[in-house]
């Protein structure tokens, strides 16, 4: 791996300074074995230290189920993949997440009756996520929430400070976490060292 890192940072050294991000990680995966899959490159210049992510803004680690997340676009194809059938996936930031003017669907839509929520550990390492917005309109006790997590089973949220959170519904609203899978008395939820600033709900 040094052997492949020095000699992408001297092909970068001689190529067009303002190398695109995505060519810099396709040049260091070109570079390793086949068995290692690059999908992020951090290269140290006089200038500073440069962190590049691929452009898909995560990746993920299937040993450990853990996805971590880099930028808004990352975050939001991480929730469509746990929403997908992942629900007990691990995510942990990197990065402040700004979700300014991104549509923004829940993890684990759906109303409490559903018998699966959100099971894994969401940890945001001390960063922010920013302007997220969630909304419903179905009135019932039983319907769907709004909220960062719309339904949770036995999950972990911490570490993260939302910013400007507006989370809009006739029942069930919350920032971190709308509703429990089976009503409140049933699942373990832990959610540690979160704050929100100047959210709305």
């Amino acid at each position: 791996i040094t052997d492949a890192t020095a000699a992408a940072a001297t092909w970068m050294a001689t190529t067009v300074p303002t190398v695109k991000p995505a060519d810099l990680v396709a040049k260091v995966r070109a570079l390793m074995p086949h068995s290692i899959n690059v999908r992020r490159a951090v290269v140290t210049l006089a200038g500073g230290e440069f962190d590049f992510a691929e452009t898909n803004g995560y990746e993920y680690n299937s040993e450990t189920d853990t996805y971590t997340v880099y930028d808004a676009d990352g975050l939001i194809k991480v929730v469509a993949e746990i929403n997908a059938g992942n629900l007990d996936a691990n995510v942990v930031l990197v990065a402040d997440i700004d979700l300014n003017g991104k549509a923004y669907t829940p993890i684990a839509p759906g109303d409490k009756n559903a018998t699966v929520g959100y099971t894994g550990t969401f940890d945001g390492q001390g960063y922010a996520i920013k302007n997220f917005t969630s909304s419903q309109t179905t009135n019932g006790s039983n319907g769907p929430g709004a909220g960062f997590i719309q339904l949770a089973g036995a999950c972990t949220v911490k570490n993260v400070t939302f910013v400007n959170p507006v989370v809009e519904g006739v029942r069930g609203t919350a920032v971190v976490i709308a509703k429990t899978v089976g009503g409140e008395k049933t699942q373990t939820v832990t959610i540690e060292n979160c704050n929100i600033i100047n959210g709305k709900a």
